[in-house]
């Protein structure tokens, strides 16, 4: 009994909540989306300015994981050391997909907008990299929420932008997931494969992902 217990305890120990939890909140906004796609183009012009300084968030909480004490990277999957630095680059410079959606969302200065998130994303991220190496060890209120929370806005608002992105007739679903795979999927990778590196993380991120590109056609 004990040893059930024990071995109860380690399971939970070892699921990542705060990625499932951003999954279902893909799968949840992507079922919205896919039955009210009026209502999110209506307010694209908020969710467009907020996701540069939501992807900084997104990068804080991946560094602070990857500069604490629990990660390993000898512990990675072969596969996944072989292409980590190029995951890494393309997690921040990625972000040039905000202008795809410059391209298709029909608001005034969406390109002024694109700008302004591309910088703010570019020198943002080298922000978010000397603060997590120097706070990684740093339980605080904010280190702790913000790992639990930017995921499960920040994922959710990018998948918003780009399921509308792939509706424009001159862009369309193909260009959508190229773009999703140098940029959504990075970031998901990375954010998944940090500690305490979850199974069923990669089930729900898998199932998440899967749904994501569904909703593009």
């Amino acid at each position: 009994m004990k040893t059930l217990n024990k071995e109860k305890e380690n399971l939970f120990k070892s699921v990542s909540f705060e990625g499932v939890i951003a999954d279902f909140a893909v799968i949840f906004i992507g079922f919205l989306i896919k039955n009210n796609t009026w209502w999110f183009q209506n307010n694209i012009g908020l969710i467009f300015w907020s996701v540069g300084i939501l992807q900084c968030l997104m990068l804080y909480a991946i560094f602070l994981s990857y500069w604490s004490k629990d990660f390993n990277f000898e512990n990675l999957p072969k596969f996944i050391k072989g292409i980590f630095g190029l995951v890494f680059i393309l997690s921040i410079g990625g972000f040039m997909w905000i202008f795809l959606a410059a391209d298709a969302i029909d608001i005034p200065n969406a390109w002024t907008i694109a700008l302004v998130n591309f910088f703010v994303v570019i020198f943002g991220a080298w922000v978010a990299l000397g603060l997590a190496m120097e706070n990684a060890s740093n339980e605080n209120f904010f280190n702790k929420y913000i790992v639990l929370i930017i995921p499960s806005l920040y994922l959710p608002v990018s998948e918003i932008l780009m399921v509308i992105s792939a509706k424009a007739e001159h862009i369309g679903p193909w260009v959508a997931i190229f773009v999703i795979s140098i940029s959504y999927l990075p970031i998901r990778l990375l954010y998944m494969i940090k500690p305490p590196n979850s199974k069923i993380e990669m089930l729900t991120a898998a199932l998440a992902f899967s749904y994501f590109i569904y909703i593009l056609f």
